[in-house]
C-alpha cells in the first residue's frame, strides 16, 4: 500500500486510452485542456478566477517539493490513522467495479502518479485547472482531467469512487457545502474521503498564532504578513474560505447517514531547516524553499488584490531572508481531516 516515498509525476501521452470499466468512472487523458492565459505577466489558468496562483511548470515544481514534505510528515501518501479505511476501500472486489481513486486539485501530480504505482489495481484520476507537468513515469491505471472542480464533478455518476483525495486546493472552491455534497455522492460505499488543508497563517516557535501587523511588532514575520494577505485576497474572492478551519464539522455536518466516521488532526510544519529531528528538519527545507518560490506564485492573487509589486519584492526579500537564516523559528499548521463513508 501507498507509502512514505512518493515520486514526483512523467510525461504523458495525450493518445492514451480511456481508463475505468464496469460500473467504474469512464475517463480520458487530458483532452482539449484549456490553455494558460496571461495574468500580470504570469501564466495562470484560464478556466476560473476562483483560483490565482500561477499554473506552470515551475509552479509544479514547486509543488512536488511541497507533496513530499507532506507525505513525509503524515507518514505516506495518506494519514496513518485513515490507512486501514483506504486499505479496505480499495482491496481487489470478489465482483463488483473496479476501484477507483480521485484526486481533486492534483497539481504537479505527484499525489495521483505515486498512488497509482502504489494500487496497480485501481483506476487513478487527477483533476486540475492546468494541465500537469509530471515528472516521473506515468502508470497505465493513472490518467488526467482539466477542468473546474466548482462545476465539473456533475460528470461523474453516483458511486463512482471508492477514495476522494484532496489537498491544498480549497482555496479555489467557491461554496463548500456544494463540494461536500458533490463528493458524498460519487464515493461508493465504505469509501474514504481525504481532505489536507493549511490555516492561512503562521505560527510562532510555540506553536501560537502570530497577531504581529507591523514589522516594528514584537514576534513580527514576513510569513505572516505574506499569508495573512493572501488569506484576505482569497476571502475577498470567495467567502467559504472563511471556514477553511470548519472542515472537518462540514463533513460531519452531512450526518450519521452518509459517514459513519469523521477524524481529524492538526499538525505544525516546520518552515525552514532548523528542527533538529530529522524527518521535520527534511520536510521544513522543502517547505521553506516552497514557500520562497512561492512568492512568484501567489503574485497574481495579490496584484490583483492590490498589493504593489514594490511590496511584494519587499515581502518576498524579507521572507527568504527569514527562512534561509534558520533564526526565526515558525510553523505552517496543516488540517488533517478522513471521512468514511457508510456501507449502503
Amino acid at each position: 500500500m501507498p507509502d512514505a516515498s512518493p515520486e514526483p509525476a512523467s510525461k504523458t501521452d495525450d493518445n492514451s486510452s480511456p481508463i475505468g470499466g464496469g460500473n467504474g468512472p469512464s475517463l480520458s487523458h487530458t483532452s482539449n485542456p484549456a490553455p494558460l492565459r496571461q495574468l500580470h505577466g504570469l501564466s495562470v489558468n484560464a478556466l476560473t478566477d476562483a483560483y490565482l496562483f500561477t499554473g506552470d511548470a515551475k509552479e509544479h515544481e514547486r509543488l512536488d517539493d511541497q507533496h513530499v514534505a507532506l507525505c513525509l510528515m503524515i507518514g505516506g501518501f495518506f494519514p496513518t490513522g485513515a490507512q486501514s479505511a483506504v486499505n479496505s476501500a480499495v482491496k481487489v472486489p470478489e465482483n463488483g467495479p473496479k476501484p477507483a481513486i480521485l484526486d481533486l486539485g492534483t497539481g504537479s501530480g505527484a499525489w495521483a502518479i505515486g498512488v497509482a504505482k502504489q494500487v496497480p489495481h485501481a483506476d487513478v484520476v487527477g483533476l486540475d485547472l492546468v494541465p500537469v507537468n509530471p515528472s516521473s513515469e506515468l502508470p497505465p491505471n493513472c490518467t488526467f482531467e482539466v477542468c473546474d472542480v466548482n462545476t465539473a464533478l456533475d460528470r461523474y455518476s453516483d458511486k463512482s469512487f471508492n477514495v476522494v483525495h484532496m489537498r491544498m486546493m480549497l482555496q479555489g472552491i467557491k461554496d463548500y457545502a456544494t463540494l461536500f455534497n458533490q463528493v458524498s455522492r460519487i464515493l461508493r460505499p465504505g469509501g474514504v474521503l481525504v481532505v489536507i488543508e493549511a490555516v492561512w497563517t503562521s505560527f510562532d516557535a510555540n506553536m501560537v498564532r502570530i497577531q504581529a501587523e507591523k514589522p516594528t511588532d514584537p514576534g513580527f514575520t514576513w510569513l505572516y504578513r505574506i499569508m495573512s494577505t493572501i488569506n484576505d485576497a482569497i476571502v475577498a474572492r470567495h467567502s467559504s474560505f472563511l471556514s477553511i478551519e470548519r472542515v472537518h464539522e462540514i463533513i460531519e455536518e452531512l450526518g450519521k447517514d452518509t459517514y459513519k466516521s469523521v477524524s481529524n488532526y492538526s499538525f505544525f510544519m516546520p518552515v525552514g531547516a532548523w528542527p533538529t529531528d530529522l524527518t521535520e528538519r527534511q520536510a521544513g527545507e522543502l517547505i521553506g524553499d516552497s514557500v520562497i518560490r512561492a512568492q512568484t506564485s501567489i503574485r497574481p492573487l495579490l496584484l490583483n488584490h492590490g498589493i504593489t509589486g514594490d511590496e511584494l519584492d519587499r515581502w518576498a526579500e524579507g521572507l527568504q531572508a527569514e527562512v534561509k537564516g534558520n533564526k526565526v523559528h515558525q510553523y505552517i499548521k496543516i488540517m488533517v481531516t478522513w471521512a468514511v463513508k457508510v456501507d449502503n
